[in-house]
């Protein structure tokens, strides 16, 4: 059976699926890293595929069933897309680093929620930041 949930989460990277669909890995507040499908996401009509960008923080439902690799995405609404961060280079590299850091260091439903608040903090500091970034 399939659990509803709600998280915050960030997108940790993205993955054409087929015609219209997309794979997307998530990190989790609650669940640490999701991956997911988000059917119909690639439509130019589609409000969830405009919302699911990498180093977005977002407010995901996703369908949660343990026995099942990808859970299917439901919806998506946008928090943050730190747009300070992803229009200076020097930034999108720190930011990419974390992310890529979060990406192959944790484990698939293994949540650490010091973890994901720490990254929120370090994107909110990149974000709000006017200098190069000081980790």
């Amino acid at each position: 059976m399939s659990k509803i949930i709600k998280s915050k989460a960030f997108v940790l990277n993205k993955l054409d699926f087929g015609d219209s669909s997309k794979i997307v890995n998530f990190y989790s507040e609650e669940f640490g890293r999701v991956a997911g499908i988000i059917k119909g996401a690639r439509s130019s009509k589609s409000k969830i595929g405009k919302v699911v960008d990498v180093l977005n923080l977002i407010e995901i439902i996703f369908y949660k069933k343990d026995s099942r690799d990808l859970q299917i995405v439901s919806q998506a609404d946008l928090i943050s897309h730190y747009p300070n961060v992803k229009s200076d280079l020097e930034k999108v590299k720190y930011a990419s680093a974390i992310i890529e850091l979060v990406l192959k260091l944790t484990r698939e439903n293994d949540a650490h929620k010091r973890l994901f608040n720490g990254v929120v903090k370090i994107m909110n500091r990149l974000d709000n930041e006017e200098t190069e970034p000081v980790l």
